[in-house]
């Protein structure tokens, strides 16, 4: 099955030949450098590696992530001797290259095919989608057999990468080579949500009390089936029922509530996952319109450049991790 990894990881090469990102001032398809200059440090693109499967290697775990390396358009990635997968090759001088994806040439006889990954993508998304942290423990045996016993069809979202040999630089399409960790506005942001949430507690009571009328549908149902109902809804229909009902409106929705909705819905923003549940009085609007306000900043519009490219690159990349977590766990379960 020769594209599991090979489309799936190609993912986490987003800018497999990151080294080429300048933007040619002659050329229409050329990265915009205003738009990659707000999309964080770049330098995240040259932090890669090789993700591999050496069946002879001792012990029960047969893969293995080399050192930093660097990917080639011709389907190889290059290796300091010291950062080889086999110790025959770190007496060399020469770098050691070895067959990305897979072996089309037949040449590398002696080297078993890898997969290029980001350190980034790899640890702080993959990872941490799989197992919860950027340092939690995951099967990488179970994770390189996917692509012989799965075959997957991904849907790397908007924009889209190229999938050709050679990485087109398409204006508009910065997103893809944006820093999908180490995203600027969102440090800003949650450095500034505390003073957004300083509203007075017993004036924003006041405020969702009004209105409450026993016309209402939601009138005199208790607290707790009213927060079944939040339960059940996505968080675009929350407000819209808030505003139009004063008894949903009344209902007290602790932080902490909020918090977990976020994580259920939003697992990719884990900064705000830390915030929230540390504002003991933050009013349920301002908690929303925080939501609506990441939501819009990670979604991708060929018409406007109001989203933020590192967000966009983010929730982009971690819908891929969700359609590997499905077949991780099936194919860890499977082997149980």
């Amino acid at each position: 099955m020769g594209h599991i990894l090979r489309d799936l990881l190609r993912l986490f090469l987003a800018g497999e030949r990151a080294c080429r990102l300048a933007s040619d001032a002659e050329s229409d398809d050329g990265y915009d450098a205003e738009v990659l200059a707000q999309s964080g440090d770049l330098t995240w693109l040259e932090d890669l590696y090789a993700f591999g499967y050496n069946p002879q290697a001792a012990g029960g775990k047969k893969t293995f992530i080399t050192g930093p390396g660097v990917c080639s358009p011709w389907g190889e990635v290059e290796l300091s001797p010291a950062d080889a997968p086999d110790s025959s090759f770190r007496n060399r001088e020469s770098p050691v290259t070895i067959p990305a994806y897979h072996d089309w040439s037949g040449e590398f006889t002696d080297m078993p095919s890898v997969y290029p990954v980001h350190q980034a993508c790899f640890n702080d998304l993959l990872r941490r989608c799989l197992a919860g942290s950027p340092d939690g423990e995951i099967d990488e045996d179970v994770l390189f057999r996917l692509r012989t016993d799965r075959d997957l069809k991904v849907d790397y979202g908007l924009p889209s990468p190229p999938r050709e040999q050679f990485w087109e630089r398409q204006q508009g399409h910065e997103a893809v080579v944006a820093n999908p960790v180490e995203i600027p506005q969102l440090v800003d942001v949650m450095g500034r949500l505390r003073w957004l949430f300083s509203v007075e507690e017993e004036e924003q009571q006041g405020l969702e009390a009004a209105g409450c009328l026993p016309s209402d549908p939601f009138y005199g149902l208790p607290d707790d089936i009213r927060l079944a109902i939040f339960e059940n809804l996505p968080m675009t229909s929350i407000l819209a029922v808030r505003v139009a009902s004063g008894a949903m409106r009344s209902s007290a929705i602790l932080p902490k509530w909020w918090g977990r909705k976020i994580r259920i819905e939003r697992p990719w923003c884990w900064e705000l996952h830390a915030v929230i549940p540390a504002v003991p009085t933050a009013p349920a609007t301002r908690l929303y319109g925080i939501f609506v306000d990441i939501d819009d900043k990670s979604t991708y519009d060929e018409t406007s450049n109001c989203f933020w490219g590192g967000l966009v690159n983010r929730r982009r990349i971690w819908s891929v991790c969700e359609e590997i977590k499905t077949v991780y766990y099936q194919q860890l379960a499977e082997q149980t």
